[in-house]
């Protein structure tokens, strides 16, 4: 499993930098503004969100994680799509409350690797935008599937991993299309899904990215496409580093010229977010290479 992921990985390289090469690539230069405070952050609630997902991604007992996650007030349901693509939805009608958790690719899954490797820019007519046409079609499937199962009365949030979070990106935008309610998007690894005109029309999104160090999937696919949202670095310990889509270092800080081979980072996530929960110590984007050890580890351990 490990090294048929590295094998996966070492494809989105090659993929990225064959794009560079072909379309061409300016390397994005970063500045050393005054570190600025961030916002108060729910680690414990962001925590919460990733243990989930991960539950969802490495576990496929469905009956397991209902009965794991299925209260009195909360309804759990686990449902697989043709492809293969899984998602988990909960839904507390006391609260009025419905989430969504996306999982990660099934490195076994021929169709999710094919739709991940799609990276064709095609525009949709409805959200007005470009999208990596693999991860919009993605979306479309998971909306068919899910919209008839969802309250358009209940706060609803979604949460995604990997390839999880660039098809909760979207479908958060399909579902305000369908006159739903988005609380919050909260994504960890997620890839670029839309390009520079999207990213700056879908700025004002509830998008909450979290990134691990030096995820190299959240810097492709290059050159076309870009992000939105407020980003977290998880660095060593307690340190992270945040920065808001106005901020000049926003675009730097998933460059695809530093894309380098740093996937094993990409499975590090509940790790660092568990060093965070007692408090996080801000730190200045241009000192986060000091604060990012390289090491390897499983997702699913």
């Amino acid at each position: 499993m490990v090294w048929a992921w590295k094998r996966f990985a070492l494809t989105l390289v090659l993929l990225n930098t064959a794009a560079i090469l072909f379309f061409g690539c300016n390397k994005v230069e970063f500045m050393c503004d005054p570190l600025e405070e961030p916002p108060p952050i729910d680690w414990v609630r962001i925590y919460e969100r990733a243990r989930i997902d991960f539950d969802v991604t490495c576990d496929d007992r469905n009956d397991e994680l209902k009965s794991r996650y299925e209260t009195d007030a909360t309804e759990a349901m686990l449902r697989t799509l043709p492809n293969g693509a899984r998602y988990m939805l909960l839904i507390n009608r006391v609260r009025m409350e419905q989430e969504l958790f996306l999982t990660g690719i099934q490195i076994d899954n021929r169709d999710e690797i094919a739709e991940a490797l799609d990276q064709v820019p095609v525009f949709d007519e409805e959200l007005g935008a470009t999208f990596h046409r693999g991860f919009l079609s993605t979306a479309v499937r998971m909306r068919a599937d899910v919209t008839p199962l969802l309250n358009s009365g209940f706060k609803t949030r979604l949460t995604g991993y990997s390839l999880g979070g660039a098809t909760a990106a979207i479908l958060a935008l399909q579902l305000q299309m369908d006159g739903f309610q988005i609380d919050s998007i909260l994504t960890f690894g997620q890839p670029k899904v839309t390009d520079q005109a999207g990213a700056t029309r879908f700025s004002d999104q509830p998008l909450l990215r979290i990134k691990s160090g030096l995820d190299g999937i959240t810097h492709i696919y290059a050159p076309k496409y870009f992000h939105y949202g407020h980003e977290i670095i998880l660095l060593d310990g307690d340190r992270i580093v945040y920065l808001t889509q106005n901020d000049r270092n926003y675009d730097a800080s998933t460059d695809p010229y530093q894309i380098g081979l740093y996937f094993s980072d990409h499975t590090k996530y509940l790790t660092r977010i568990a060093l965070k929960l007692n408090g996080t110590t801000p730190t200045s984007f241009c000192e986060s290479d000091q604060f990012s050890t390289l090491t390897e580890q499983s997702l699913c351990e």
